[in-house]
């Protein structure tokens, strides 16, 4: 399941992904709106009751799972309804960041790996 929302910006020249729907993705994907007029895909299994306050991002529902290859392909569902543009991948969760750091080596054919905290340094560098 993909929103309207999470279609239009991966039609963006930049995209940045957060995995993860909690508050600490919720309140970066607004940062980053507000900041850079950009918006986020939040990717999980399930919609955060923070979406109800903080309605920046779309959202793209993935399957969570502890096997890395599975991540992958999720990832190269994203990627592939993407535009070509610049796709940043940053975790918001600790378990998914183990996951990506499990295979980065994939991730990064596709995507540009930040983390939640140097996420607004890689959209635009130097701002």
């Amino acid at each position: 399941m993909i929103s309207s929302v999470a279609r239009e910006a991966l039609n963006m020249s930049v995209a940045p992904i957060l995995l993860g729907d909690g508050l600490r993705a919720r309140v970066l994907a607004t940062r980053i709106f507000l900041r850079y007029g950009i918006q986020c895909v939040i990717c999980d299994e399930k919609q955060s009751a923070w979406r109800y306050l903080l309605r920046f991002g779309g959202f793209y529902k993935i399957i969570r799972s502890s096997e890395p290859r599975l991540l992958c392909e999720e990832l190269e569902r994203i990627a592939a309804l993407s535009a070509g543009g610049l796709l940043i991948l940053a975790s918001c969760s600790g378990e998914l960041s183990e996951l990506i750091a499990a295979c980065e080596q994939e991730i990064e054919k596709r995507f540009v790996i930040a983390t939640a905290d140097t996420l607004l340094d890689k959209i635009y560098p130097d701002n």
